[in-house]
C-alpha cells in the first residue's frame, strides 16, 4: 500500500518482537536451571559434589536424608567431618571407586548405602571436582543377609540330617546291646570279602563261637547280668582281633568272626589263644565274679563251601561238635568234598 517501501525489514522487526515476547513470556532461557532443580533436588539418589580440597560445594536433599546428621551439613564443610564413616581415597585417580557404608544407631537396623566416587575434570589444568553418588541398598543388602543366613541355616540342617542319616545307618548295622555289627551287616560284608577272596585268590576264615552254659548265667544271676556278660565279651572280642577282622553278634549268645586273608591254622591258633585267655578272665559284675568259656567252630572259604550259607553252616556244625565233645574247645569244620 505504500509505494517504494521495502517490507522485509519491517517484517523482520515484527517477527523479532514476537520471538522476544515468546522467549520472555514462556521463560525459554530458564529451561536448563529448571531441569537442574527437577533432576538434582528431586532425584532419589543422594549426591555430593566436592572441590579439590574435599570440601562440600553441593549436596541434594536425598543425600541429607540418607546420612546421619545430613540435615545439618553445611556447604563448605569438610567431607571427613560431615561423613566420618566414608573412606574417601587420599590419592584421587581418574577411575571410579565404590564402597558400601553400613550406617545406623544403637537399637536400629543398619542402613546400607552404596557410594560411588568419580572425578569431574575442570577446564583448568589441575582443578578437578569429585562427585559422590549415594544409593540406598538396604532392602537388597538385607535380602542378601537373610539369604546368607538362610543358606547357613540350611547348611546346618543338612549337616544335622547327614549326621542323623549316618547315625541311623550305623544303628541299622550295629547290635544295640553289644555295639558289634549285626547279621544285616554280616551278609553284605561276607559278599564283599568272598568276592575279593575269589579275585585275589586268598582264603577267608569264618569262626562261629557260643558262650557255654549261658542260660545258667541268666538263671543264676538274672538277665541284666547276662546282658553285661555279653557286652564285656563283645569288648574283649573287639580288642582281641585285627582291625581288618569283622566281629559280629550273630544272635543270642552266638558271635561270628570273619578273618580275611587267613589260613586255617592261623584262624585256629587265633581263636584258641582267645579261648584260653577268656577262660582265665574274671568278670566283675556288681558283687558277682563270673568266668565264662566258649565253644568255637572254624570253617574256611572257599574250602568249606562256595556260598555264604554253606560256610556259616559248616562253622555252626563245627561249633556244635565242640559243645558235644565237652565244650570249651575249638573244632575245625570238615571241608566239603
Amino acid at each position: 500500500p505504500v509505494p517504494g517501501l521495502d517490507w522485509s525489514p519491517v517484517s523482520t522487526v515484527f517477527t523479532g518482537l514476537i520471538f522476544a515476547y515468546i522467549i520472555f513470556r514462556y521463560k525459554f532461557l530458564d529451561l536448563v536451571p529448571v531441569a537442574r532443580a527437577a533432576l538434582v533436588e528431586q532425584m532419589q539418589d543422594g549426591m555430593i559434589v566436592l572441590d579439590d580440597q574435599q570440601r562440600i560445594i553441593d549436596i541434594n536433599p536425598s543425600a541429607r536424608n540418607m546420612l546421619p546428621g545430613g540435615l545439618s551439613i553445611k556447604i563448605g564443610s569438610s567431607l571427613t567431618e560431615a561423613v566420618p564413616d566414608l573412606n574417601f581415597p587420599s590419592q584421587r585417580k581418574g577411575i571410579a571407586n565404590t564402597q558400601t557404608l553400613a550406617l545406623g544407631t544403637s537399637g536400629e537396623k543398619s542402613r546400607f548405602i552404596d557410594v560411588r566416587f568419580s572425578i569431574i575434570r575442570g577446564k583448568t589444568a589441575g582443578v578437578n571436582c569429585s562427585l559422590l553418588l549415594f544409593r540406598d541398598i538396604t532392602k537388597r543388602k538385607n535380602a542378601e543377609i537373610e539369604l546368607h543366613q538362610a543358606n547357613k541355616e540350611l547348611g546346618i540342617r543338612l549337616e544335622e540330617i547327614q549326621i542323623l542319616q549316618n547315625k541311623l545307618r550305623e544303628e541299622s548295622i550295629r547290635d544295640p546291646l553289644t555295639g558289634l555289627y549285626n547279621r544285616r551287616y554280616l551278609e553284605d560284608a561276607l559278599e564283599r570279602e568272598f568276592a575279593r577272596a575269589v579275585r585275589d585268590k586268598y582264603s577267608v576264615g569264618i569262626i562261629m563261637l557260643d558262650i557255654d552254659l549261658f542260660k545258667k548265667i541268666n538263671d543264676s544271676y538274672g538277665h541284666i547280668v547276662g546282658d553285661v556278660v555279653l557286652q564285656k565279651l563283645a569288648k574283649i572280642l573287639d580288642k582281641s582281633f585285627r582291625l581288618e577282622d569283622i566281629v559280629c553278634r550273630y544272635g543270642g549268645e552266638e558271635f561270628l568272626i570273619v578273618m580275611p586273608e587267613t589260613s586255617e591254622p592261623k584262624a585256629i591258633e587265633r581263636i584258641e589263644g582267645f579261648r584260653i585267655a577268656l577262660e582265665q578272665t574274671v568278670m566283675e559284675i556288681n558283687e558277682y565274679q563270673i568266668q565264662i568259656t566258649i565253644s568255637a567252630g572254624v570253617a574256611m572259604f572257599p574250602a568249606g563251601g562256595s556260598s555264604i550259607k554253606e560256610i556259616i553252616h559248616c562253622a555252626d556244625q563245627a561249633m556244635y561238635k565242640a559243645k558235644a565233645a565237652g565244650r570249651n574247645q575249638v573244632i575245625a569244620a570238615t571241608p566239603i568234598v
